[in-house]
């Protein structure tokens, strides 16, 4: 009798299984010629440049161009979805906050419902895409830390911090009131947004600090 996987039940499958399924599928593809790839999978693939693969996370990304061929952002796949990140590309900074995210536990760069599902690729504003690449430890769990368009894309100059769960555990890292709008964010600084989610800022050099400091609170 065949067994099918609903979306939902791979969206909460425990990574390290999900993982075992996936190199199990590549295997088993393997065998079959290339031509039985999906024409939209075929088409995608011509718009990837400047690919990484990081291992660590199941991740690759990738430079992605539109129709006319102009830059459109980042392509994030991962875990068999994908999306594009707006405005980002695959830079050194980038590769290395993936790799600083993976190493200290935040492996997931997209979770149930952020991005929101009409941005993933084969969805209606997949070709549009996300303003951010968010980060959690897993994709049913709110994401801690985003690079958002607040940074500045391509360049990274500010990490943002979801700001619901994390405001008091940034006051007690940081030991230091947020700065005003108007002063430039400096590493052991910290801001808050004046507008849209009102999320928080950090530098991006307090990055591991922050997230060394997450772990403990957030084991």
């Amino acid at each position: 009798m065949a067994i099918k996987i609903s979306e939902e039940e791979l969206l909460y499958m425990p990574h390290d299984l999900l993982r075992q399924l996936q190199e199990y599928l590549r295997e088993r593809r393997a065998l079959t010629d290339d031509d039985t790839l999906p024409v939209r999978l075929l088409a995608l693939e011509n718009h990837k440049s400047n690919s990484w693969d990081y291992d660590l996370a199941d991740v690759t990304l990738s430079d992605f161009s539109g129709q006319n061929g102009k830059h459109v952002g980042v392509l994030v796949e991962q875990f068999d979805r994908a999306y594009v990140a707006r405005k980002w590309r695959v830079t050194d900074k980038v590769k290395e906050i993936v790799q600083l995210a993976a190493k200290h536990g935040w492996i997931c760069l997209w979770r149930y419902g952020h991005p929101r599902d009409e941005y993933f690729m084969g969805n209606r504003e997949g070709g549009t895409g996300s303003p951010h690449i968010g980060f959690s430890r897993n994709s049913s769990e709110r994401w801690l830390f985003c690079l958002g368009q607040e940074a500045g894309p391509p360049n990274v100059n500010m990490i943002t911090v979801q700001r619901t769960e994390n405001e008091n555990h940034i006051r007690e890292i940081f030991e230091t009131a947020p700065l005003d709008k108007d002063q430039p964010l400096r590493p052991g600084q910290w801001k808050k947004q004046m507008r849209g989610g009102k999320n928080l800022f950090i530098h991006p050099d307090d990055l591991e600090m922050f997230l060394m400091e997450m772990k403990k609170r957030k084991p």
